[in-house]
């Protein structure tokens, strides 16, 4: 070197070493890590406190934190989007469990023999069949989106009538006011019957 000259700086490329310590470096095993100013240093063959002081004068440490909260923003999103999907799936699946118990409800209703009920069906099995309609509703309204606490609370109000605790007439009128809400016939009342 001339006597009275200055050694020439070196051309440093800043934007991939912001850029490493910013948005991070995927290693060898698919993970992304952020490198601390020592290892980027390190692995540049410069002075850490070189590349600290230009990060802190650019905020990198501020950029990288704010690129990591959008990021995780982000992947929060995606996995909400991806719940949200699922659990609708599952809703889905369950209205059409509740459909099918209340198909099965009425098929059941509807091919009735008779035995010894006008309804045609004994009275422990129509409040087998009531308890199940009860349970297909509380099914399809969880499915729907009400609450369990909700769902809970409205087949567990005192005020309601505990459908499984309904006479023969009792149900035998249930039967005729919900054939009636159809549109559909109901059938003879029995000789002797009292309900109107």
């Amino acid at each position: 070197m001339a006597a009275g000259t200055r050694p020439r700086k070196r051309h440093i490329e800043w934007a991939p070493i912001k850029a490493d310590y910013i948005e991070g470096i995927i290693d060898p095993t698919g993970a992304r890590v952020f490198p601390t100013y020592r290892e980027l240093g390190a692995s540049r063959g410069m002075n850490h406190n070189y590349i600290a002081a230009r990060g802190s004068k650019e905020g990198w440490l501020e950029q990288r934190m704010h690129l990591a909260a959008k990021i995780e923003d982000r992947r929060r999103d995606k996995r909400s989007t991806i719940l949200a999907t699922s659990m609708a799936a599952f809703d889905v699946l369950f209205v059409r469990v509740a459909e099918r118990l209340v198909n099965h409800i009425t098929a059941r209703l509807d091919k009735a023999e008779l035995k010894d009920s006008p309804l045609g069906i004994e009275t422990q099995e129509l409040r087998a069949i009531v308890n199940a309609t009860r349970g297909a509703q509380m099914i399809g309204r969880l499915a729907l989106g009400d609450s369990t606490e909700n769902a809970l609370q409205l087949a567990n109000q005192p005020d309601k009538p505990d459908l499984s605790r309904l006479t023969t007439e009792e149900l035998r009128t249930l039967e005729r006011l919900t054939l009636m809400a159809r549109g559909e016939k109901p059938p003879e009342r029995p000789t002797g019957s009292t309900l109107q």
